[in-house]
């Protein structure tokens, strides 16, 4: 019987081109170009693609699903409402700007109940020109359940945040665990990001976030410490790398409390890195490690160490970036480490410690593994037991 006839081909393509050209005939096909969508505050979600520029939608969860993989998402002045938002395409979410363009999960960060975004594993994700502030990763709910990680972002796959503000973020808090023989829950890690990935920070600003503080204990029962990573926890199998960035008033989570001793305070004001991590041109100041859980009033658990950042990955190098007035957490053995503890393979270069302070050893820095110092200057820290510069 043969193929059917196809009466009446269409004369030109989905561009509006002739399919005729010459003596060959075009197929009509065209790959699919990446396309910008629009977000504003007072815009319309309901049937709306979010590509018209003068018709923009009013949210970006809505945005990304009408998104293609590769899509650019631009959202205009003013607070953007988003909480738990699980990203699932390759996509750049671009601001007008930093100052004026702010992602949030509520209106302030004590009213924050989840972060703001999710990265899933194979996604290439790009955050730029946006203050992100306000996320609270989940508490611990069941008795002795740990907080969340990631108070704004939680990645797994491959994240740029460039040019951006990111602040008043929180992992989540340990659950209280009140029967005897038990432990209260861990905080989370990661007050601002947790990273499972590959994270690059550029030009950006990241400032009082937190991790999360260790749950209560009862009788019988171990206080939970506190998380690490004010700022950014950097987890196993990961890559960090920071540039030209300020990392500025993170705290590490306190550790919880109990009737006999408390929980041990977070590891790393900052950053706390067990992976591969890169800082170049960064500024790391005025960051604290958790201190240790209070009983009755006094602090009694141990303070968490690093400052500014806790080292156990690696390989790790630091060049042309200063630490200054760090931290290490407080407690009835107070962390090490003022502006850094290391204890894995570190080279530092063209760097600087200055003026942070230790209740243990290492006012400067602690270093139980391979460190290499060149060209650096450690002056004016301060330890209470030992080695105010190292």
């Amino acid at each position: 019987t043969g193929d059917p006839v196809f009466i009446g081909p269409p004369l030109v393509d989905q561009r509006g081109v002739a399919r005729v050209q010459g003596e060959r005939i075009d197929l009509g096909t065209y790959e699919l170009a990446t396309t910008t969508l629009h977000v504003a505050v007072g815009g319309v979600d309901v049937d709306n693609d979010c590509r018209l520029p003068g018709a923009p939608c009013s949210t970006l969860a809505h945005a990304v699903q009408q998104a293609l993989p590769g899509d650019t998402i631009l959202l205009g002045a003013g607070q953007h409402q988003v909480a738990g938002l699980d990203l699932d395409r390759s996509l750049t979410v671009l601001g007008v700007d930093a100052t004026n363009a702010i992602l949030q999960a509520a209106a302030s960060a004590n009213l924050a109940t989840q972060r703001l975004l999710s990265v899933a594993v194979g996604l290439t994700v790009t955050v730029q020109r946006l203050t992100l502030q306000h996320g609270h990763a989940p508490d611990g709910v069941a008795a002795g359940s740990d907080g969340e990680r990631g108070g704004a972002i939680f990645n797994l796959g491959h994240l740029l945040l460039a040019d951006c503000l990111i602040q008043s973020n929180r992992s989540g808090r340990g659950a209280d665990q009140l029967l005897p023989g038990g432990s209260g829950g861990s905080g989370g890690h990661g007050g601002a990001v947790f990273n499972q990935g590959w994270l690059v920070i550029s030009n950006t600003l990241m400032q009082f976030n937190q991790a999360g503080d260790g749950g209560h204990a009862g009788t019988d029962s171990s206080a939970g410490p506190g998380g690490n990573g004010g700022a950014i926890y950097n987890d196993n199998d990961s890559h960090l790398h920071i540039v030209r960035s300020r990392l500025h008033g993170n705290q590490a989570g306190a550790g919880g409390s109990n009737d006999v001793a408390g929980g041990e305070g977070g590891l790393g004001g900052a950053v706390a890195n067990s992976s591969a991590l890169t800082l170049i041109d960064v500024e790391l100041d005025g960051n604290s490690a958790g201190p240790g859980g209070v009983v009755n009033e006094d602090v009694a658990g141990v303070g968490g160490s690093g400052g500014g950042l806790y080292n156990s990955g690696g390989p790790a190098l630091i060049e042309r970036s200063t630490l200054a007035f760090n931290q290490a957490g407080a407690g009835l053995e107070s962390g090490f480490g003022g502006g850094l503890y290391n204890e894995a393979e570190l080279a530092v270069e063209n760097s600087t410690f200055y003026g942070n302070t230790a209740g243990g050893a290492g006012g400067g820095l602690w270093n139980g593994y391979v460190l290499t110092l060149r060209h650096c200057t450690v002056a004016s820290n301060i330890s209470a037991t030992a080695g105010g510069g190292l």
